[in-house]
């Protein structure tokens, strides 16, 4: 459990610090390439870090779900079974 609390708080920690870079630096300082917009969600600022966050959340959710549903116990494969 600890575990889990541990990498919660460094989630929100690394969201935290993306975003204030974001604000911090801002992007058309570094490069005005990025001036120009072709999306909605291009003028969003701090869009990128908050999809990326958000992203990895529901890949882990995922993931969790998933090894629960396809893991097997450790003894699934035994020989010992009332098979043969």
């Amino acid at each position: 459990m600890i575990k889990h609390n541990l990498l919660l708080v460094l989630y929100i920690v690394s969201l935290i610090l993306s975003i204030l870079v974001g604000f911090l630096i801002g992007y058309r300082s570094i490069l005005p390439v990025m001036a120009e917009t072709h999306f909605i969600w291009d003028k969003i600022p701090n869009f990128s870090a908050l999809f990326g966050f958000f992203g990895s959340i529901v890949l882990l959710t995922v993931s969790m779900m998933l090894k629960m549903v396809l893991s097997r116990d450790e003894d699934y494969y035994d020989e010992s079974d009332d098979l043969g």
